[in-house]
């Protein structure tokens, strides 16, 4: 540790010090070992988030590495992150050191931010489900969001998450089928307006010489019980 005379600060924090256990999605994991969509799929929500923050103020539910955190805070006024393992929440003030940033020890159910009306933005993405006290989730997160302030929250669909595939993943306490997360998030907010994600394999042609932008060509591929085959569908992006 080196003390600089005004905050404490890892001289060479342990950065992978973590261990993907399979409950807490980690960016250095091995993809030969966890599977390549697992990145896509966190670090795309994220992405998306991002596009909202700007000049804001985030709360990011389930935090986690801190990725996610990190990534909002590059546009936000200021990110708090919340975790309640200690050592993830040692790992994230350690991995990403910014003023706009910090994360906080502390159960998603009883978030340790005192006062009302606070974030601009929540996010909360794939922790609903650890939890079995949804409604108590929702009630923190309408105590901290402001009256016009924005909810981004992601679960598995149980169907195809767990039922379809006969598959238990132990770290769930409560999954959620879409009819039922749609019908909880109606009765506790006013406008809720529902996305799908979905990780496709695709291939990609360029020009390696010119600089200048072109148009976009997409076409789908879709596989039958017999073959793959193209769709009829075309799309011209400009």
């Amino acid at each position: 540790m080196e003390f600089t005379g005004e905050r404490i600060v890892p001289s060479k924090p342990e950065l992978n010090d973590l261990e993907w256990t399979g409950e807490r999605y980690l960016p250095f994991m091995d993809p030969m070992v966890s599977g390549v969509e697992i990145h896509y799929e966190h670090l795309h929500r994220y992405a998306f988030a991002a596009q909202f923050v700007k000049g804001k103020k985030v709360l990011d539910l389930a935090s986690g590495e801190g990725y996610g955190s990190n990534m909002l805070s590059k546009e936000a006024e200021s990110v708090i992150g919340i975790d309640i393992d200690e050592k993830t929440v040692k790992h994230a003030n350690s991995k990403y050191i910014k003023n706009n940033l910090k994360f906080i020890q502390g159960s998603i159910l009883k978030v340790p931010i005192d006062g009302e009306k606070i974030f601009d933005v929540i996010v909360c993405f794939e922790a609903i489900e650890h939890v079995k006290e949804h409604k108590k989730l929702l009630y923190e997160v309408k105590r901290l969001l402001k009256k016009d302030g924005l909810f981004i929250v992601s679960t598995p669909n149980k169907k195809v998450y767990s039922k379809d595939h006969d598959y238990h993943n132990p770290f769930h306490l409560k999954e959620l089928h879409f009819d039922e997360f749609e019908n909880l998030l109606k009765n506790h907010f006013t406008y809720a307006l529902f996305f799908g994600q979905m990780v496709y394999t695709t291939s990609n042609l360029w020009n390696l010489y010119s600089k200048e932008a072109t148009n976009c060509s997409e076409f789908v591929i879709k596989r039958d019980n017999r073959e793959f085959y193209f769709s009829d569908s075309l799309n011209v992006i400009p």
